[in-house]
């Protein structure tokens, strides 16, 4: 698209900005923002406190030993104790939801060496990985991992559950996931548009017993923030090491539900060629409440508000940081790994990328090959949540008998324990979205896309969308 049909206000800098138009009363507001507040402070705390203990840990890991151990760790012979086990004195993170993973994340110092099969125990769960280095926690004896029903968030019930870090080089992992071999049982993968009732989907399919349900692990988004879209031998094997090694259980009657981020869809081609057999879902919803709760989630989340703080300093710096923890979003919705200058300026157009990203990366899938991935709408949940279910049973080779039990995840709040339970979002109003200044940024997108103008009507439904 030539230059001059580009709005003039698209080319400005805003990727994930807060919503001055919400309404609530002035006692929640205060009481949300001083809770935000105080999280954020005791997080520079800690990651100051975290800064000095390294730097002094490091300098008696030299004095002992303990860095040449690391060291020779790499090295092919010493595989069999090249797993450094540590103990964790205390842990901070900013935001639980919207933060990825990181070793960062917990103080702790080394306890020993072990032979990198330790990480096969049911209670060592894969927490962060990069091109060097693959990152476990240890739950505490006798603990059931993957627990989305008390948590929601799979990278939030690691971080607070965990009271070991055990850290090997990625070529050890790659050792160990060749060992293990790829996952037993049979994987579902579940991409969204975000706010729409995924996590929902989890709880369901974590209420039936024969399944492990992944709801947004960090790993994937490790990858997705490594990787973007390429497809090369490196990147395969990057992929079949993470699932290797977060999905090893070893019963072959199990199914590995993992639900996705938005931003997750730059990896589905590889997915797609890898996983041959898996099932593939997209779950969508109406994009104007999608922009809705994303825009209300935005008002609780430690993310958004630092981002806010550091744009009145930099606007640059701010850029930084929010594609750090969210990726580079523009290569995920535009260019598929070219560069743009194209920002979103409004708040509902900014949030709407990701709404619009993943319906790109979806039907790019569905049009080359049907019948290799289906789309489920969450109106049809909500409206039929029986029949809905029967259906993606269906499509996924789970046994229909199993639905009255997903059904009593109807019962609780998905998301009771995390900042975006209901209650939490409760009482916070705004003026109908889009604004006009968002409808014709959204616009622009969906010509840039080659989607269909997704605010032309009510519950647009995609090709290969299932009805029940």
């Amino acid at each position: 698209m030539a230059t001059n049909n580009v709005p003039r206000h698209f080319y400005s800098s805003r990727p994930f900005p807060l919503n001055t138009r919400i309404r609530t009363s002035f006692k929640k507001m205060l009481r949300v923002l001083l809770g935000v507040i105080l999280q954020v402070v005791y997080y520079m705390c800690y990651y100051s406190m975290n800064t000095i203990f390294c730097h002094i840990r490091n300098i008696f890991w030299w004095l002992n030993g303990t860095s040449a151990a690391l060291a020779n760790a790499c090295k092919s012979e010493n595989y069999h104790r090249s797993a450094q086990v540590l103990s964790i004195i205390t842990r901070g993170k900013l935001d639980n939801i919207g933060c990825r993973n990181s070793v960062g994340d917990f103080m702790c110092f080394h306890d020993r060496f072990d032979h990198p099969q330790i990480v096969c125990k049911q209670e060592v769960t894969l927490y962060h990985v990069t091109q060097d280095i693959a990152v476990f926690v240890k739950f505490p004896d006798g603990a059931l991992p993957w627990n989305v029903d008390k948590y929601g968030f799979s990278r939030t019930e690691q971080f607070k559950m965990a009271e070991k870090v055990i850290i090997m080089p990625m070529s050890s992992a790659c050792r160990l996931a060749q060992e293990i071999g790829s996952p037993k049982g049979y994987i579902i993968f579940l991409n969204i548009t975000a706010r729409c009732g995924s996590t929902l989907m989890c709880s369901m399919f974590n209420k039936i017993g024969c399944c492990i349900t992944y709801s947004e692990p960090s790993v994937i988004a490790d990858l997705t923030y490594m990787l973007g879209a390429r497809m090369d031998s490196r990147a395969a094997e990057l992929v079949n090491t993470t699932l290797a090694l977060l999905c090893k259980s070893p019963g072959k009657d199990v199914t590995h539900f993992i639900k996705l981020q938005p931003q997750d869809s730059l990896l589905l081609p590889l997915l797609t060629r890898l996983y041959p057999s898996a099932s593939f879902l997209f779950l969508y919803r109406d994009i104007r409440k999608v922009i809705s709760s994303l825009i209300r989630a935005g008002v609780k989340s430690p993310l958004s508000i630092v981002y806010a703080a550091i744009e009145l300093f930099s606007k640059n710096a701010a850029t930084k940081y929010i594609e750090y923890h969210l990726y580079d979003k523009y290569q995920f919705i535009y260019g598929r790994g070219k560069e743009t200058s194209r920002r979103a300026t409004s708040t509902d157009a900014s949030v709407a990328e990701f709404h619009l990203g993943a319906t790109k990366s979806y039907l790019d899938i569905y049009n080359e090959n049907p019948k290799r991935i289906a789309a489920i709408r969450y109106e049809d949940l909500v409206r039929a949540p029986e029949r809905f279910l029967q259906m993606v049973f269906d499509y996924c080779h789970l046994d229909t008998a199993l639905v009255p039990l997903a059904l009593k995840a109807l019962e609780v709040d998905s998301q009771k324990n995390s900042y975006l339970n209901k209650d939490g979002l409760s009482g916070f109003t705004f003026p109908p979205v889009p604004s006009d200044i968002g409808r014709e940024e959204i616009a622009f997108i969906c010509d840039l896309l080659g989607l269909p103008h997704m605010l032309d009507e009510e519950n647009i439904i995609l090709p290969g969308t299932l009805i029940p």
